[in-house]
């Protein structure tokens, strides 16, 4: 039985999961940006069912990572364009 070697990529072409040919800070800041606001929801929220109300722990864990999770997926489509032109407009 023979060995059959992969095909290789065609010269002169990029493969379809090339890394972008700019690595800019753009996306390390957006997500350091909108993880903390995240975090910061979160936080104020476990504070006030500490403050407030009689809730058990899993519920108070679990409203966390439900505002968490949810910040996250709220702000990642925000915060990321709005940072990328900032950068792009001080260029």
């Amino acid at each position: 039985m023979s060995q059959t070697n992969p095909p290789s990529p065609a010269h002169g072409r990029e493969p379809l999961l090339s890394p972008p040919q700019e690595a800019g800070g753009e996306g390390l800041l957006a997500a350091s940006i909108y993880t903390s606001l995240s975090l910061t929801a979160a936080l104020v929220f476990l504070a006030v069912t500490l403050l407030t109300g009689d809730y058990t722990w899993v519920v108070r864990i679990g409203g966390v990572l439900w505002i968490f999770g949810l910040c996250m997926i709220t702000l990642m489509p925000i915060i990321t364009p709005l940072v990328r032109d900032q950068i792009q407009h001080k260029a």
